[in-house]
């Protein structure tokens, strides 16, 4: 998974005094007795945390903790800022999203906040623990690499359904002023191991990057940033995570990102796309067609329809490019 790259500008909208607002900001204590552990999931070097499955004694029911050391993550959103004022991904607010978003507003597409806890380890000192829902199907990354077509229009079909779900996930969360900045195939997971695209359950996660409507400064991912978030001006949060949604349509559908950044003179694919077109850059771009074993360009394997909303989605101008909700009335949803 890619780093994210850049310094934090404080949220818009004041997001932080809308979370604090729908709940306590102060972890629990760990019950032992409750969350019996399971496995280790996922680590992260970075920040030495890493994520447990465990199991709710109370619900019978399994869990995945996200566990960060305090000495890191510190005693709150104000002092976790002041201590790493170049950190774009910000825990607290990501604790504080979850809650609000899963718990008080509702959304089901969100992963679902059984609660904010803090344990002492012998091994790590005091640590958070963030309690979520745990998804047994992974993240899309894992879902592209087992589940779809090799490539043309059957890979489309498969991916239609799901990326739907994602966009519909994405437009409630807009809805409640809150736009994710760090949208990508890692940050989407499956609650199910599930084979039909139809029937999945998906479930928003990563929530730290999140802003208000409006924002400034880079957060997520190279490959999924909107180019507009490299300037020094305040931007549509929203518009960017539609680029981001783009691009997780592009890589699902074709089974590789389109470029590796949107920063300006770091990637010759993006600039030949920002300068040309994507139009351009697609019929230039070349993939081996799997169905056929031949080298076929990108213009020529995917849809019609399915170029128009990645123009659309992927457009550098944030005024040009798609909202979320005119992707989803876009033919290719409907076709």
């Amino acid at each position: 998974m890619e780093a994210p790259t850049g310094s934090f500008e404080a949220p818009q909208n004041d997001l932080g005094v809308l979370f604090a607002e729908h709940g306590d900001d102060q972890p629990g204590q760990w019950d032992d007795q409750r969350f019996r552990f399971i496995a280790l999931l996922q680590e992260a070097p970075r920040n030495s945390g890493r994520v447990e499955l465990c199991e709710d004694v109370q619900t019978s029911q399994k869990v995945a903790v996200k566990v960060m050391p305090v000495s890191w993550a510190c005693d709150s959103h104000e002092a976790f800022v002041q201590a790493h004022p170049q950190e774009n991904e910000l825990p607290w607010m990501d604790f504080g999203a979850i809650r609000y978003l899963s718990r008080t507003a509702g959304l089901s597409r969100v992963c679902s906040f059984v609660g904010l806890y803090r344990r002492d380890s012998e091994a790590h000192g005091q640590e958070i623990c963030l309690v979520l829902s745990y998804c047994a199907g992974g993240d899309l990354f894992s879902w592209l690499e087992r589940s779809l077509p090799t490539t043309g229009l059957a890979r489309e079909m498969s991916c239609r359904p799901l990326m739907r779900h994602v966009l519909e996930a994405v437009r409630d969360v807009h809805a409640h002023g809150v736009a994710h900045g760090d949208l990508s195939l890692e940050n989407v997971l499956l609650q199910r191991e599930e084979t039909d695209p139809e029937a999945a359950e998906i479930r928003l996660i990563d929530f730290g990057a999140c802003t208000g409507v409006r924002a400034m400064g880079p957060r997520g991912k190279p490959s999924y940033q909107a180019p507009e978030v490299h300037s020094d001006k305040e931007y549509d949060a929203c518009s960017a995570d539609a680029f981001s949604l783009g691009v997780m349509i592009f890589t699902l559908a074709v089974g590789n990102y389109p470029w590796r950044s949107t920063r300006p003179q770091v990637c010759p694919c993006f600039r030949f796309a920002a300068d040309r077109g994507l139009p351009a850059y697609l019929a230039r771009r070349k993939i081996r067609n799997g169905e056929s074993d031949e080298v076929v360009t990108l213009a020529a394997l995917l849809s019609p329809e399915l170029i128009a909303l990645l123009t659309g989605l992927l457009a550098v101008d944030p005024a040009s490019r798609l909202t979320v909700c005119a992707a989803l009335e876009h033919p290719w949803f409907r076709h």
